[in-house]
């Protein structure tokens, strides 16, 4: 049955594709205003925009997001604000629910992209992560933003996990960054994510994806030897709300035990 069902899912896959850039052309010129706005003003309008943008274009691909947990960040506060990364999705879905001054950390080779490479180059911190010296630059960019009031938001898997498991091992700068800036962490969890895009395919399906907004974690007053142990704490908090609430991970308790017990 999948093999005949499998036309009717390029079709599918092209339509939403194709209403993504359609729905964007609009948006290009109110992007190209907006850059002429200081950054945190412009960053609060720009997920405005992509509010009502997204949300049509949901609309219009039957592709919806349930959000939880607004509440928990507040206005006027800078947080390093992490999620898990499944897929292309991923950035979509964050940039049309967070109406908080924030830039994510992406690389460089997404400006590439028609279109929506300049609409990532006036959000966006882009670095090139084979440069070792661009890494740096970013985290001094990062740390900047943070100063003069944006949040900033990181995948801390690095890329797409496309294995079978939960999450993927976390990499340190995130949580480096948090520590060094003694800024708040905040874990947003993507719930649901694989039944829309699977890793790995292009094939796109319709479906609701869960926003769920953990509570914030504080930093202040934690040192360069608090890092790793801060890291193994979210990968932990990740892990066990996707066993618990992501229906792709049902029977991975197993797994969870060996991940935790360093085997």
């Amino acid at each position: 049955m999948k093999y005949l069902l499998r036309p009717f899912q390029w079709i599918y896959t092209i339509y939403v594709v194709a209403m993504f850039f359609i729905t964007m052309v609009p948006i290009v010129f109110i992007y190209l205003f907006l850059s002429l706005v200081p950054r945190n003003p412009r960053m609060i309008w720009v997920f405005r925009v992509n509010i009502v943008w997204l949300t049509i274009w949901g609309a219009l691909c039957g592709i919806f997001m349930v959000t939880r947990g607004q509440e928990k960040i507040k206005k006027g506060k800078q947080y390093v604000i992490l999620s898990n990364h499944v897929n292309m999705m991923d950035m979509i879905m964050l940039g049309s629910r967070l109406v908080h001054p924030f830039q994510p950390l992406i690389k460089k080779e997404l400006l590439r992209i028609p279109l929506f490479g300049f609409l990532l180059r006036i959000t966006s911190i882009p670095i090139d992560r084979s440069s070792g010296e661009s890494r740096k630059a970013g985290f001094k960019t990062m740390v900047r933003r943070i100063e003069t009031g944006t949040s900033i938001l990181i995948f801390p898997e690095g890329t797409r996990n496309r294995a079978s498991t939960p999450l993927a091992p976390f990499y340190l700068g995130a949580f480096r960054l948090a520590v060094a800036t003694q800024t708040p962490i905040v874990p947003i969890v993507l719930v649901n994510m694989r039944r829309v895009q699977k890793p790995g395919q292009l094939l796109i399906k319709p479906g609701i994806v869960t926003f769920q907004i953990l509570d914030p974690i504080p930093t202040a007053g934690m040192e360069d030897k608090d890092v790793k142990p801060l890291l193994d704490k979210v990968h932990k908090t990740y892990w066990d709300y996707l066993l618990e609430h992501d229906g792709d991970f049902k029977g991975y308790q197993e797994e969870r035990e060996l991940v935790f017990k360093g085997k």
